[in-house]
């Protein structure tokens, strides 16, 4: 069975930024890439007090077999208020739709050359 990950996902305030996730299914000793070929994947990004959606990308399979997918986030989708927001991160398949990640996306203030 596949483990829920716990994800931290950081940007500067009008940043572009692109995230690399893995998916591992966990065995008795060791954890072993999941592969994701045919999934979906989608990462939503909530305001914490009124549950509103910020964000929510479509992943990218980068190496199914190998469990690898990103998310790419363009400086626009980064120009919220500074802060901490809950995201979470799901297979949407019918019939196979489950969490598969949880945590937060931190939106943080930037000083750019002196």
């Amino acid at each position: 069975m596949a483990d829920v990950a716990t994800v931290h996902l950081q940007a500067a305030k009008g940043e572009a930024r692109t995230y690399v996730g893995t998916h591992y299914v966990s065995g008795l000793a060791t954890a072993t890439a999941a592969d994701i070929t045919g999934w979906t994947i989608v990462l939503t990004v909530r305001r914490t007090t009124t549950g509103q959606i910020l964000l929510q990308k479509q992943a990218s399979l980068l190496s199914p077999t190998m469990g690898t997918y990103q998310f790419v986030v363009n400086a626009t989708e980064t120009r919220h208020a500074i802060g901490a927001y809950p995201l979470d991160i799901w297979r949407t398949d019918p019939g196979s739709e489950r969490q598969i990640g949880y945590g937060t996306w931190t939106i943080s203030t930037v000083v750019k050359h002196g």
